[in-house]
């Protein structure tokens, strides 16, 4: 009988290396995702677009993303920010806020968060930004904008090492490609 409870013991210590091992989904930036997002709700509040103004949005908005986050940070994000780097991220999201009163531009904010004014992204994944003119919702909606949260911005692939799609080939049979007509 000490025979079966050692084998069932085995197998339960297979069935979780095996899982350990396999059922990663090798997302990258898994909490760095969460801590950005869940500041994120608790700032936009106020910002067009975004209806966070009770307690219990926020606290929706965090349990979506903390969720949402199993997948990690965007694909075309390379390496996962070290714990300084996610500080001085969530730093410069708390300065963004902190100019969200007056006309809410960044430009007539006391103590502003650094820009990177050469970022040029694709607006369709980080939105429209013109840094000269950004507001503290403009960055907040798109971090990847803030210096300090550079680490989220896409990098952009090698010709030589992205993937082509397919040959030029001519993709017909030898029969010509169909006739003039005549008379």
């Amino acid at each position: 009988m000490t025979w079966l409870w050692k084998g069932v013991g085995a197998f339960g210590l297979g069935m979780m290396a095996f899982s350990l091992t396999f059922c990663d989904n090798g997302a990258l930036g898994q909490d760095a995702c969460r801590a950005i997002e869940s500041k994120r709700c608790e700032i936009l509040a106020g910002c067009a677009g975004f209806d966070l103004d009770e307690a219990s949005e926020v606290t929706a908005c965090k349990l979506y993303y903390r969720d949402q986050c199993i997948f990690g940070l965007a694909a075309d994000v390379v390496q996962e920010p070290d714990n300084v780097s996610l500080d001085l991220c969530l730093e410069a999201l708390d300065a963004a806020a902190a100019c969200k009163g007056g006309d809410g531009t960044l430009a007539s904010c006391d103590k502003p968060p650094a820009l990177d004014a050469s970022y040029t992204p694709d607006a369709a994944v980080d939105g429209p930004v013109d840094v000269t003119s950004a507001t503290a919702c403009d960055v907040m909606r798109y971090p990847s904008y803030l210096t300090a949260c550079a680490f989220l911005q896409a990098v952009p692939q090698d010709d030589d090492t992205s993937s082509s799609g397919g040959s030029d080939g001519s993709g017909g049979s030898d029969g010509g490609a169909g006739g003039t007509g005549g008379t």
